[in-house]
């Protein structure tokens, strides 16, 4: 009998599987915290620590103290959108929470007395310089029972990206607009320093350290 000689096999391809997985917008869970949150965190009127997050959803959360829950911790939106947050106490001893939209500072109040737990969002005028981005920063600090409230606004400058410096004082209630300066600051490494009314500074720290004195307006050196 004659055989009949076999073909070639065929040559064998390696093959590689992705696996992959595509939601639909309507699908996707947003996160109360992420790799990306910016978070603030300060202390309330009875001591306890509450957290404030910006979600993958730029949308702002209240983490708070919750003896009710099983958890001991509830979290709650507050209204605000924003990727830069920041809290502070106002005189009254109530939290204000700021977050920042594009070029736009926005805030709400704690309610402690009230069902709902935030007030309804408000915004503080903040002056611009030409050509600016974003807001970048959102600093505060209470001093002598006042709130006092710093922004960096990105711009774009001739030497690179410049950062303008404006205030505001959260007194009997509420600024309705911050205060511009002519401090421009190449670094975001800056924060309130001093204990009076007299001597409440904003500090920059960066290849020197310098002072913007908010009474006088003037920009030292310290000794």
């Amino acid at each position: 009998m004659e055989r009949l000689a076999s073909s070639h096999p065929l040559a064998r391809k390696s093959v590689t599987v992705v696996p992959e997985s595509r939601f639909m917008q309507n699908y996707r869970v947003a996160s109360a915290v992420h790799g990306g949150s910016s978070a603030s965190a300060i202390s309330n009127a009875r001591g306890d620590v509450e957290l404030f997050t910006s979600g993958s959803d730029t949308q702002v959360w209240n983490i708070y103290p919750d003896p009710q829950s099983a958890t001991a911790n509830s979290a709650t939106l507050t209204g605000l959108t924003g990727e830069v947050i920041a809290s502070g106490l106002t005189p009254s001893g109530d939290i204000a929470l700021f977050a920042a939209q594009g070029t736009n500072l926005l805030y709400c109040v704690e309610q402690p007395a009230s069902p709902t737990r935030w007030s309804s969002v408000k915004m503080i005028d903040v002056p611009l310089p030409s050509n600016a981005v974003r807001i970048a920063r959102i600093t505060t600090t209470r001093v002598a029972g006042k709130l006092y409230i710093g922004v960096l606004v990105e711009a774009k400058g001739l030497i690179g990206t410049l950062y303008n410096f404006s205030w505001g004082v959260w007194d009997s209630r509420a600024p309705t607009s911050l205060n511009g300066t002519t401090l421009q600051l190449q670094t975001l490494n800056a924060v309130w320093t001093g204990n009076s009314v007299s001597n409440v500074a904003f500090t920059v720290f960066d290849t020197v350290i310098l002072e913007y004195t908010l009474s006088t307006h003037e920009l030292n050196r310290p000794a």
